[in-house]
């Protein structure tokens, strides 16, 4: 559970990619204009070898840590996905305040996932 590899295509004029689970801020995902998916089980690390980057998640560690709803009724998450005109200039490890202040003005194309979950699930 937690594990999905996922692949994109979008506008020509883009540069780089930002992916994250952006309503508990679940480690976004700067991406290359080269890097085209985002396969299952990326490596916590601060940089990937593609030339990517993650952003720090509401835990304050580095990566995807998967849903974590809270108990009762199905929850909704929701994945965004982000074309941008320029790659951003953000270390390893960015908040997702960062990330959402350096991609104002540059964003080309959005694409968005809902997806549900029970806790225990």
């Amino acid at each position: 559970m937690g594990r999905i590899g996922i692949h994109f295509q979008v506008a020509e004029k883009r540069r780089a990619f930002v992916i994250g689970l952006f309503e508990s801020c679940d480690g976004p995902f700067l991406l290359p204009e080269t890097q085209t998916a985002l396969p299952e089980g990326v490596t916590k690390v601060d940089e990937v070898p593609s030339g990517g980057r993650q952003g720090r998640n509401d835990f304050r560690k580095i990566g995807y840590g998967g849903p974590c709803p809270p108990p009762g009724k199905p929850h909704r998450y929701f994945f965004k996905l982000y074309a941008l005109d320029k790659m951003l200039n953000l270390k390893p490890g960015a908040s997702k305040q960062d990330v959402d202040q350096a991609m104002q003005g540059h964003i080309l194309a959005k694409a968005e996932l809902m997806g549900t979950t029970i806790a225990g699930s």
